[in-house]
């Protein structure tokens, strides 16, 4: 859902934060004896937001007032539905500035890329983007000629609250959205049935692209970021302590939200990839799909090779061959080289055709948004040659798939990644290519990133990782390739483009979210244990197309992945046998949108935790 985040006025007004905790009907005569409680927290620094006004309903109304940390608690609560709101007058207090409306005037015009914050920030219409008329009305907030933002008046808040908390019994989250009708961002327990500590907001005053509002009054000065990633940057610590309550109680403050590894698990909480389905997805029934034969790809054609950098491995660099020319990588692997371990002379060769240090196009050659053919690129999209790095770190014995399409994905200590295309490891180390651009594993992982699929998704992106299977949960969305007669000319978000040669003859867009439907109880498919692994992951956050290829649809698996296969045992199927139950019972997920990722509504399963930088 495309949250709405804006400014208050820049003069210095009293902060009037309503939290509303409304009841929805708990249960009279019920013990208190539970709590909620959290932080308000500021989305572009560690510091809480104070001054903000609790109002409880639901049994005995109730207000307080959090601290100068930005915390708040409230105890003795009855067992019962209950639903926390915020809402925020003023206190931006000067940070909304003519920067501010610089930057979001260069967000219009593609010259700088803002993270999810920032996106929110600076739409001030509400309309689900930025354009050169947010910046204008950002422009007359600050000269006085606008009193109050619009995305301001329609909501009844100066602010935006995104709910960050930690995960509870029944706990359901809204998201902010600009309507109309606003929607204003809230978290509510259906019932409350324990104590719930670390109900977290990020906080965000519409206006604010910079982030450079303080507590203090004392404003930040605005950082510059690189041309490039729509990622979070921030890194969110510490957590204050709660004292406003409807009855006073000293409580401990809430644990710090969890993190993970972004080069095992990528890509930000709302990504595509890792963001479930919801409930309120549309599933459609598409002609020839569960007849499709459904396989697994880890070790064949058009998987992709994940190779994890650490700080000693060699040093490599990267060399560009022509990109069609006989002499091109791909023409050399199409021909029957080998994609590593070629003789000494064969590799002196491929690097002799390799004279280029850089990529010679902005984007992958092969993809486009034309139907005609022609090769056009999207407006707004990561160019290869940004953030580029002329040297990283190569394990030794990195091999790409073994194929022409020579997929390699190297992920660098710091979580960026090289994501390569027709690649040849020879040696020095270099890896020669046609194509290549670097990709942060923090980012939202959809095909703004320009990733090496022709859908322009990351090569990387959803393929089932070793450990995950053996692990008993596969936490993300699902990467399949698909035949041309399955597909359209077209695209869907998080898709950014499709084949430029190709003979699609197929309803289904390049970027499709397919799933098995809510309706259906996987439990009771039949399944061996692997497969029901394998079957919730495509109920609970999907397949993406994000290639075409074969004559089936393939799941895609990191090369070399030893978990991939298993035997028939007793009654329990063997693996093509879970598969094929599984592809019969596919559909197509049609309103899966950046906006309502997976449908939108509530999320089959809690959101993944954050990676290791602001990731609300």
């Amino acid at each position: 859902m495309q949250f709405v985040h804006g400014a208050a006025s820049a003069c210095a007004r009293a902060i009037a934060i309503t939290l509303l905790l409304s009841g929805l009907g708990a249960a009279p005569g019920h013990a208190a004896a539970m709590s909620v409680s959290g932080s308000v927290r500021y989305y572009a620094a560690a510091g809480g937001v104070p001054g903000v006004d609790v109002a409880l309903s639901g049994g005995t109304p109730a207000s307080g007032a959090t601290d100068a940390t930005g915390a708040y608690h409230f105890a003795g609560l009855a067992a019962g539905d209950w639903h926390l709101q915020p809402a925020k007058r003023a206190g931006a207090d000067g940070a909304v500035t003519a920067t501010d409306a610089g930057w979001a005037l260069e967000a219009a015009v593609g010259r700088r890329a803002l993270d999810a914050s920032q996106q929110l920030a600076a739409d001030v219409t509400g309309d689900g983007r930025v354009t050169a008329l947010d910046a204008a009305r950002i422009l007359q907030l600050v000269t006085g000629r606008r009193a109050q933002l619009p995305i301001a008046a329609r909501c009844g808040s100066d602010w935006a609250f995104v709910p960050a908390p930690s995960s509870a019994p029944n706990q359901r989250l809204a998201m902010p959205a600009g309507g109309p009708p606003c929607a204003a961002g809230a978290i509510a327990f259906s019932p409350l049935s324990a104590a719930a500590s670390g109900q977290d907001f990020v906080a965000v005053p519409f206006g604010d692209v910079t982030g450079n509002w303080r507590a203090s009054g004392a404003l930040a000065e605005p950082t510059a970021l690189p041309s490039a990633p729509p990622t979070p940057t921030r890194t969110r610590t510490g957590t204050p302590t709660p004292t406003a309550s409807r009855t006073p109680t000293a409580t401990a403050s809430p644990s710090p939200m969890p993190t993970r590894d972004r080069r095992r698990w990528p890509f930000t909480r709302r990504s595509p990839w890792n963001h479930p389905i919801g409930s309120g997805a549309r599933y459609r029934a598409v002609s020839g799909l569960t007849s499709l034969p459904l396989g697994i790809n880890y070790d064949d054609r058009w998987t992709a090779a994940i190779a994890l950098a650490g700080s000693g491995d060699p040093l490599a660099r990267v060399r560009f061959t022509s990109a069609w020319e006989s002499t091109s990588t791909f023409a050399f692997l199409s021909a029957g080289g080998l994609n590593c371990g070629n003789s000494a002379g064969v590799e002196q060769q491929v690097l002799a055709n390799a004279p280029a240090t850089m990529p010679s196009s902005d984007g992958n050659y092969y993809s486009t948004r034309s139907t005609t053919g022609a090769w056009v690129m999207p407006d707004d999209y990561h160019r290869a040659g940004e953030d580029w790095r002329a040297t990283f770190r190569l394990p030794a014995g990195t091999c790409p798939s073994p194929d022409p399409d020579g997929l390699l994905a190297v992920i660098q200590p710091d979580g960026w990644a090289l994501d390569v295309y027709a690649a040849v490891v020879v040696g020095g180390p270099y890896v020669v290519t046609t194509m290549a651009s670097w990709i942060d594993t923090a980012g939202d992982g959809t095909g703004w990133w320009s990733g090496r699929r022709a859908s322009m998704l990351p090569s990387f992106a959803g393929l089932i990782r070793t450990g995950e299977i053996s692990g008993g949960r596969i936490p993300h969305a699902l990467a399949a390739l698909v035949p041309q007669s399955m597909l359209t000319r077209a695209y869907a978000w998080p898709a950014y483009a499709f084949d430029r040669e190709s003979s699609y003859s197929g309803t289904l867009p390049m970027g499709a979210l397919l799933a098995i439907p809510a309706a259906v109880n996987v439990e009771q498919l039949g399944l061996s244990p692997r497969g029901r692994i394998l079957a919730r992951a495509a109920q609970d956050y999907g397949i993406y197309l994000v290639d075409r290829g074969g004559s089936g649809l393939t799941i895609l698996a990191e090369l070399g992945n030893p978990e991939i296969r298993w035997s028939k045992s007793g009654s329990e199927p063997a693996d093509w046998q879970d598969l094929q139950i599984i592809g019969s019972h596919l559909q197509w997920v049609e309103n899966n949108a950046a906006d309502a990722i997976g449908g939108g509504g509530t999320p089959r399963q809690p959101l993944a935790p954050p990676v290791s930088v602001n990731d609300p």
